[in-house]
């Protein structure tokens, strides 16, 4: 690059950039040590030397009198007039493969075959940059590009010029479509719907600045524009299953599972079942929710000489499954049946989990029973596991089995005996925190129920000490024949807590804080909040896989008098269930929360009952009695309520999408 003329009448054109432009000028002088450009518009500016491209040679020899505006033009001119000359891309196929460098004068001198002035190189210079694509610039020198790299950039423009033209006419059907004129997005643009979807499920991706530019000068604004414009296409509803889809959870089974299941239950319809002890005599009876199709436990009890002898009765799929098939391969993958207010995914398809293993009212069925022999003192005097075929006589709702407490002789017995078991754990440390059940279903035209039940319910006690007992007999159990297992374990917390007679609404945060979080493992363990000191879940094999494997290491030891699986295995199953049962558990509660604020939504405006739990700073966590939700409310200041205060709450705003609620006291 030639350096300017150091004589004022000495005037330079210069190539120089601004941003992605190549800007022509011509030198006037220097100012603060940057260089004073006239611009063929007659603006001068000031122009750095890192900016500067090419400054011609020789300096034009001027008078002090002259024009440079007009000097300028006239330049231009020139260059203009030899643009005609030159074809970058005949020069480009000449060069191709010569390795370089070539400078701006090298290169002038091949494109116009004569000798070289300042506005041929110029001219040279502006075309190059405008091409951009078939030479290399690096410093003041130029390398050929390689022709298969030419192809690839020439087709990287020419997607970009048509998206830009399908860009185009989607916003303008964006644009219509928001004035209510059009009937939908038609396909200018197979990826924009699946972009949508994704921009919806992962707002803070920032992958799609294309498609969120269109939506926001459309009037989609950001971030809920990609959600509600799906919805108004018609292609999401309004309480669309986002954590679902995110976690890609499976509704439907593959119809290899389907056809496997199908052969399972037709073969136990009419099936004997051979080598089961035949206990369909035995009167038994099940308790479960209004909604509960798959029932995997039943209860008996009768009297005996030294107390009562009672059954535990569970359903028993595991046999029946074929090892490595389809049925179980799918069970394996849930991990669990998810039961949401507004729909079911169960763990194994419904001719299976509701029906040929379920415990139906009247019908008869494989169990793996659980057989206890307590004293009148809840003491065990003795237990055994057996394969049993048994018949439910009765099924009950928790408030029907409430209800008829009074009059049916075997529900107070199974009552009395369920408060002896707990009362005995409770003299063996455990510490169960009472907290209300509460129920929220949403039916098919869209109510919401939502329904408290209390947690120290008759009917909730009998079957909470039940599944309890048969759970600690099963891990005492493995534990006395070391049976590889799956133990459910829970350490005692680190500082004392208070009696539960003492247990208030003002202690229930600090407690729920203080008492560690239960979790599995393959190595027993005490549970501090049952009070037991090994515990193996078995009682819901229908919904939660790893009982089912527990199950299986149960009847197989009892069978043959080894384990189904080794300790590796067992490890290997656990290993692969975590991550299916911990997706599972987030799509149930964040379902569970909508539509818990979906209820509490219809409430804007209205005041409530609610208990506070504890003081932060400048605000207050409350419990809403009605639906035992927990928000903050705004509590600055030396008035603000005490935990375990009554207060009124008045529900000021929710947005059940972005799981938000506001409220406010109104009264304490």
């Amino acid at each position: 690059m030639s350096k300017p003329a150091d004589q004022e009448h000495f005037l330079n054109f210069i190539d120089f950039t601004d941003g992605n432009d190549l800007i022509v000028g011509i030198i006037t002088g220097m100012d603060k040590g940057k260089f004073k450009v006239l611009l063929p518009s007659g603006k001068i500016v000031g122009v750095s030397k890192n900016k500067i491209r090419h400054i011609s040679p020789p300096p034009v020899n001027t008078s002090p009198a002259s024009d440079p505006l007009k000097l300028l033009k006239e330049y231009l001119d020139r260059r203009a007039s030899l643009q005609k000359e030159i074809d970058v891309v005949e020069l480009h196929q000449v060069l191709e493969g010569t390795a370089g460098p070539l400078t701006v004068n090298t290169l002038a001198g091949l494109a116009f075959g004569k000798a070289v002035s300042p506005e041929m190189e110029g001219t040279l210079l502006s075309l190059l940059h405008s091409d951009g694509i078939r030479f290399i610039r690096k410093n003041e020198e130029f390398y050929p590009r390689p022709g298969s790299e030419v192809e690839a950039h020439l087709r990287a423009i020419e997607a970009k010029e048509k998206q830009a033209g399908r860009d185009k006419i989607l916003l303008e059907e964006l644009l219509e479509f928001k004035r209510g004129l059009g009937n939908g997005i038609p396909s200018a643009d197979g990826d924009f719907i699946p972009a949508l979807k994704d921009m919806a499920l992962n707002p803070e991706s920032g992958s799609y600045r294309r498609v969120s530019f269109l939506l926001e000068k459309a009037g989609f604004a950001m971030p809920d524009g990609p959600f509600n414009l799906l919805v108004r296409l018609g292609i999401w509803d309004n309480d669309e299953n986002l954590d679902l889809i995110r976690l890609k959870i499976p509704v439907d089974f593959p119809p290899e599972a389907e056809k496997e299941a199908s052969g399972i239950a037709a073969s136990l319809e009419n099936c004997d079942f051979p080598g089961r002890e035949d206990y369909t005599d035995l009167y038994t009876i099940s308790i479960d929710g209004p909604e509960t199709v798959e029932i995997d436990d039943a209860l008996s009890i009768e009297t005996t000489p030294e107390g009562y002898n009672v059954g535990i009765h569970l359903a028993c799929p595991g046999p029946f499954l074929p090892p490595g098939g389809r049925v179980l391969e799918a069970a394996g993958r849930r991990a669990a049946s998810i039961y949401m207010p507004d729909m079911k995914i169960r763990m194994m398809p419904a001719s299976l989990s509701e029906d040929a293993f379920s415990l139906a009212e009247g019908k008869k069925r494989p169990a793996l029973s659980v057989f206890i022999d307590l004293d009148k003192a809840g003491n065990i005097t003795g237990s055994r596991f057996a394969e049993t075929l048994i018949r439910v006589g009765k099924r009950y709702t928790y408030r029907e089995a409430d209800e008829s407490l009074e009059k049916d002789g075997m529900l107070r017995s199974l009552y009395s005996t369920a408060l002896v078991l707990k009362n005995k754990r409770l003299e063996n440390g455990a510490y169960p925190l009472p907290f209300p059940k509460v129920d929220i279903w949403v039916e098919d035209d869209g109510t919401i129920r939502v329904e408290k039940e209390e947690a120290d319910g008759p009917s909730q006690a009998i079957v909470s000490e039940a599944m309890i007992l048969a759970n600690r007999i099963a891990g005492e159990f493995c534990v006395e024949n070391c049976i590889p297992s799956i133990f459910r374990v829970q350490e005692k917390p680190d500082g004392e807590l208070p009696p539960l007679s003492e247990l208030c609404d003002r202690d229930i945060f600090n407690v729920r804080r203080a008492i560690k979080k239960a979790g599995l493992c393959c190595e027993a363990a005490p549970h501090f909040s049952l009070g037991v000191g090994s515990y193996v879940q078995i009682t819901s094999p229908i919904r939660r896989y790893l009982d089912l494997i527990s199950q299986l290491q149960l009847i197989d030891f009892l069978r043959k008098g080894f384990p189904l699986y080794s300790e590796e295995e067992i490890k290997e199953v656990l290993l692969f269930s975590r991550s299916a049962m911990e997706d599972g558990e987030r799509l149930e509660r964040g379902r569970r929360n909508y539509w818990m604020l979906k209820y509490l939504e219809k409430e804007t405006g209205k005041t409530l009952d609610g208990t506070v739990l504890h003081n932060f700073t400048s605000r207050a966590l409350v419990r809403l009695d009605e639906t035992m939700y927990e928000c903050f409310v705004p509590a600055p200041g030396e008035n603000a309520p005490c935990p375990g205060d009554r207060i009124k709450v008045r529900i000021e705003a929710v947005d059940p999408r972005k799981g938000t609620i506001r409220a406010s006291v109104v009264w304490r």
